[in-house]
């Protein structure tokens, strides 16, 4: 991947991390949370990857502040407490 492709996505992904927490509606940088085993992981590992996973599947992520994230991995927060906005 070209230095200009890799610019265009790290600008994308800024602009989707960038945003309300869908767990606690938190405005701040936002991390993806797999709803179910994607095959992608890591701090910016497979970025251009994540970011058409994310963009084909949205249905398979959540996008969660960095204590969301980790309630929601630890089993603390639910995809139904999201989804209902019980945790706002």
């Amino acid at each position: 991947m070209t230095t200009r492709q890799n610019k265009w996505i790290k600008r994308k992904i800024k602009k989707v991390k960038m945003g309300n927490c869908e767990g606690c509606g938190l405005f701040c940088k936002r991390e993806f949370a797999h709803k179910e085993p994607t095959g992608l992981s890591g701090n910016g590992r497979g970025r251009k990857e994540r970011y058409y996973d994310w963009k084909n599947n949205k249905d398979k992520y959540h996008l969660l502040c960095k204590m969301c994230h980790e309630m929601y991995d630890y089993g603390a927060l639910t995809d139904k407490e999201i989804e209902r906005g019980e945790n706002k």
